[in-house]
């Protein structure tokens, strides 16, 4: 595998600033209203179901094998697709508007709304599975999934991280190397001030748990490979540092020529392929997920726990606002001259165990969360700024996501 083609591809990802747009994942987990425990994926209210009354509606199905249904398309635009463990994932990608995304996911919900009370179902937007055990997920049809379970089967952290965990997706564009350079670093800078305004995870097989970065705690015990970019924090960080990360990092599955897929376990990439084709390309960046990675729809900030609307539009705003604004970008470069890449990567440990109190240079996670608060509430378009509005109870009274998951699973569980 040659590194040349990666970077190739990184290339050809690149767009004018003017053309500039965001892509969307918003995770869901499909459980029984009143139990809260996982739907699999057959069944008269299961998974396969959900996605035929999409289907009812005019959406496309999306096959595996001519009869597996794994996902459904509405456009070019908007998606559904499964994770390894039914985690139903909705895409909505070329945009700029925050007005639009909202348009787009309360259509998409309100259409579901009425088929899924008479189903006595939920789509719970939360971080975990709140009451079924991993052991008990159901493996999804997909050869991939099935691969993705045969690499994790005796790691229990990495197998409960692919599939119980349930997370939101933001995809950004770039113009060129420096500019990649530059949003990719930003992008890792912020990212312990994301993951802990957005930790949501509430309950673990049925018993509430400390919520604080339990994914990334289990996806780090997992395999570092699968992590964290360690290069993305030195003073240069082109095209090819990426390309070498993506050449030593898991392949876990080939895609073949005929579109069929090879299991092949922990081999790294370059001991995978050969040549790529962009295809194969494609599938192996969309297999990786580190903290801060790349996908075909630009640099990709992953593994930010699912949380429910408003606050999911609020996230992508203020993803939005802080990493399209070059004067926000070139703060955010400061903050890390300040805490200094040694320093950044030292209080990882911290964090992982602290969450926002956490230290960070001279400061706390938390300090930073306030900066950046407050440097996007200054910036944000007149139009906008309600959008933002459900973060001030997080930033400022100490409310957790996780928290407020919490109270409604009691509520819940406790009017069955």
């Amino acid at each position: 595998m040659k590194i040349e083609q990666l970077e190739t591809y990184l290339a050809s990802l690149e767009k004018p600033h003017k053309t500039f747009r965001l892509s969307v994942e918003f995770g869901h987990i499909l459980v029984q209203a009143t139990t809260l425990e996982a739907l699999g994926y057959e069944g008269q209210n299961g998974i396969k179901a959900l996605l035929s009354y999409l289907v009812d509606l005019g959406w496309e199905g999306v096959m595996e094998g001519g009869d597996k249904l794994i996902g459904a398309r509405k456009s070019d635009h908007e998606w559904v697709s499964l994770g390894v463990g039914g985690q139903i994932n909705w895409h909505y990608s070329d945009f700029i508007m925050i007005r639009d995304l909202d348009q787009a996911y309360l259509a998409f919900i309100e259409g579901l709304f009425d088929e899924l009370k008479r189903r006595q179902s939920i789509l719970l937007a939360t971080g975990h599975q709140p009451v079924t055990k991993t052991s008990d997920l159901e493996t999804m049809p997909m050869a991939h999934a099935k691969n993705v379970e045969i690499f994790a089967k005796d790691n229990t952290a990495l197998l409960d991280y692919y599939k119980a965990s349930c997370f939101m997706k933001v995809s950004l564009n770039y113009a060129h190397s420096d500019n990649f350079e530059k949003r990719f670093q930003a992008a890792t800078i912020i990212y312990p001030a994301l993951a802990s305004l957005f930790a949501n995870v509430a309950w673990y097989e049925g018993k509430p748990v400390d919520g604080l970065l339990f994914n990334i705690n289990n996806l780090y015990q997992g395999d570092e490979r699968l992590y964290h970019v360690e290069e993305a924090l030195h003073n240069t960080f082109k095209y090819d540092a990426y390309a070498y990360f993506m050449t030593h990092t898991l392949g876990i599955d080939k895609l073949e020529e005929d579109g069929s897929l090879t299991y092949v376990g922990d081999k790294e990439l370059r001991e995978v392929y050969d040549e790529m084709t962009e295809a194969m390309v494609k599938h192996s960046l969309n297999n990786v997920s580190p903290i801060v990675g790349v996908s075909e729809e630009g640099i990709t900030i992953n593994n930010i726990d699912a949380v429910p609307y408003p606050l999911n539009m609020a996230y992508v705003l203020l993803v939005k606002a802080l990493l399209y604004n070059p004067d926000h970008m070139t703060a955010i470069q400061k903050m890390l001259e300040q805490i200094k890449e040694d320093g950044l990567l030292a209080s990882r440990k911290e964090w992982l165990q602290k969450g926002i109190e956490a230290k960070l240079g001279e400061g706390s996670v938390y300090d930073m969360i306030k900066d950046i608060f407050f440097m996007v509430t200054l910036s944000i378009e007149p139009s906008e700024q309600h959008y933002i509005q459900p973060l001030n109870s997080l930033v400022f009274k100490n409310t957790k996501v996780y928290d407020v998951s919490a109270r409604q699973f009691e509520n819940i569980v406790k009017q069955k």
